[in-house]
């Protein structure tokens, strides 16, 4: 049975509130006229994410939560579990996943920004599922970076905005088998 990652993008509002900032289409199998919301638990039954990453990396697992380690890949840090204050959307899907889903965490824009910089230097001394795992880790980077440019400013960005707002942006993530 293979993992997956379940992967949701959050922005730190001025009051200092986490929102959702990830895109979502409503499932296909699902008629209008049938919707039945009375409680943000019922809405996520109706809404499929479209996530900066939803690959099956396991290389890239076990960087990011030591999950399915098999290799001389790295963790960046040790599991988080949700943050306190996780948005009330992404908390509605991790309840849904409940006991099925496993490995809670999370990790900043400017965390994740920091790591791939530094791995990056030491690339080609690396085994190749470190390789495969940081090509993961980029692309996730680099969908970051345009999920920031996007919210905050809907054209263009410098690099001094991203690396200005990168602890304002975070994934929040679980896996499940």
């Amino acid at each position: 049975m293979g993992c997956d990652i379940h992967l949701f993008c959050e922005k730190q509002t001025k009051d200092g509130t986490w929102i959702c900032v990830d895109h979502f289409k409503v499932s296909p199998h699902i008629k209008p006229d049938s919707l039945n919301i009375d409680t943000l638990e019922d809405f996520v039954d109706y809404l499929i994410p479209e996530p900066l990453y939803d690959g099956r990396n396991y290389a890239f697992f076990t960087m990011l939560a030591g999950v399915r380690r098999r290799s001389d890949v790295e963790q960046i840090a040790e599991i988080r579990g949700l943050p306190y204050d996780v948005s009330n959307l992404v908390k509605a899907f991790s309840d849904y996943w409940g006991c099925d889903g496993h490995s809670r965490s999370w990790y900043t824009a400017k965390e994740l920004l920091e790591y791939r910089n530094q791995l990056e230097e030491s690339l080609t001394k690396e085994s190749s599922k470190i390789r495969r795992a940081y090509s993961a880790l980029n692309n996730l980077c680099v969908n970051i970076t345009r999920r920031m440019v996007e919210v905050l400013y809907d054209s263009g960005a410098t690099p001094e905005d991203i690396k200005e707002n990168a602890d304002k942006f975070r994934i929040v993530f679980w896996f499940d088998n």
